[in-house]
């Protein structure tokens, strides 16, 4: 594969693009019937659905409060959680409200409108949007002029396929917005792509580090850059004011990931150590979380330096890797932000990260026998230091580049 993605001016045939169709259809089949492995997040997707399916505000509910009498709940939310039976009481951390935004929100209820309940409604609606985002990425691919091949990148990926058809992860929500985002960028439409990237930050958070991007053409365009700064706003509040609603207090899953919450992390754990010597009074997972913060912004700032509309691929690539690589939690799964940028922009570093990536799931046997510290402090490096010394290896390589034709700074 490695092979087939840098050879950037391999044309497939007909026959041969079918056949990466077909394979790529034939492992979704095989693995969308399987039972989930490892992963049980798909249970508070069904429950959100049906929540919000039926009228009620999934970010006021608490699901360990459904199933108790005496919680105060309202008999509707009593009714529905025993309507939902196992769903309601296999959904983890159940003392929580729920973490996902509500345009994912609507994808658990048409999932829920489709058949309640219903694992494979769940894995329908997932499909649906996989081959949307399949569609989306050879528009780009043909607008780009780069060989369909690469497609193989996103279709035959087999972490994106374990997490999506067997754990069944709803992460993939979010591609088709950011694709379609940078698709109307590409042909200087910044207004609709900072409104589809306002309803990618709608299904999840991440994706608000890319406005910086969108908008920086329009620096010389004042009234243009409020307008749809302003449309960017107004959308995303919209998206905010269900959770305000709900509460923001010490059971918001928001607050809680936000704070506190860190997992299969790398380069989040050295930053913590760092804010664990530091002599402050604040909580050291504040002082991480804000050097992290202030990286990602320097990233950023570099990276739109320039105005260079047509490199948007390649940029978000590198913005997306960074706000994956600084965060405290690092799932498996949350390789599906940036693969996709990966088929328009290969690099070795990130793509040799999709079979190492699975070696969380060792935690849980380190876990069973007692010795999870082994692989928090020792395992995880397995994962990560080999993309950090081929990003170093790119990084010196860009320098290089932009020496060699009179510019010392890193070439995006």
């Amino acid at each position: 594969l490695v092979g087939i993605v840098q050879c950037r001016g391999l044309s497939p045939s007909r026959g041969m693009l079918v056949w990466i169709l077909a394979v790529g259809l034939a492992l979704r089949m095989a693995t969308g019937f399987s039972v989930p492995a490892f992963e049980d997040d798909f249970y508070r997707y069904m429950l959100d659905g049906g929540v919000s399916a039926n009228g009620f505000n999934p970010y006021a509910v608490v699901p360990e409060d459904l199933l108790d009498e005496d919680s105060g709940v309202e008999q509707g939310l009593r009714t529905l959680a025993l309507d939902a039976g196992h769903v309601a009481e296999r959904v983890n951390h159940p003392w929580l409200k729920t973490v996902y935004p509500p345009i994912a929100q609507l994808a658990f209820a048409t999932a829920h409108w489709i058949s309640p309940w219903n694992l494979p409604a769940w894995r329908l609606v997932l499909g649906l949007v996989d081959l949307a985002t399949l569609g989306l990425l050879a528009i780009f691919l043909v607008r780009k002029k780069l060989p369909l091949v690469l497609l193989m990148i996103y279709w035959w990926n087999p972490l994106f396929i374990k997490e999506t058809y067997n754990s069944c992860h709803m992460d993939l929500l979010t591609l088709p917005f950011v694709i379609g985002a940078m698709l109307a960028h590409d042909r200087g439409r910044y207004g609709w792509s900072a409104t589809l990237l306002a309803l990618a930050t709608g299904t999840k958070l991440w994706p608000i580090v890319l406005l910086p991007l969108v908008l920086r053409p329009l620096l010389s365009r004042p009234l243009k850059l409020c307008s749809y700064g302003l449309i960017f706003a107004v959308i995303t509040v919209c998206c905010a004011l269900p959770v305000r609603i709900g509460g923001l207090d010490e059971s918001s899953g928001f607050v809680k990931y936000m704070a506190t919450w860190e997992m299969n992390d790398g380069l989040y754990m050295l930053l913590l150590w760092f804010a664990e010597l530091m002599p402050l009074a604040w909580d050291d997972h504040v002082v991480a979380r804000i050097l992290a913060a202030v990286i990602l912004a320097a990233v950023i700032l570099v990276v739109i330096r320039r105005d260079r509309p047509e490199a948007f691929c390649r940029r978000a690539l590198v913005i997306i890797a960074t706000v994956f690589l600084l965060s405290p939690t690092q799932f498996p799964w949350y390789a599906m932000w940036f693969l996709p940028f990966l088929v328009g922009s290969p690099r070795m570093s990130l793509l040799i990260l999709t079979p190492l990536l699975p070696l969380y799931y060792m935690r849980f046997a380190f876990r069973d026998n007692g010795l999870v510290h082994l692989f928090d402090y020792g395992v995880v490096w397995i994962e990560y230091l080999p993309v950090y010394g081929l990003l170093i290896w790119e990084g010196w390589r860009s320098v290089a580049k932009g020496q060699g034709s009179g510019d010392r700074q890193i070439v995006f």
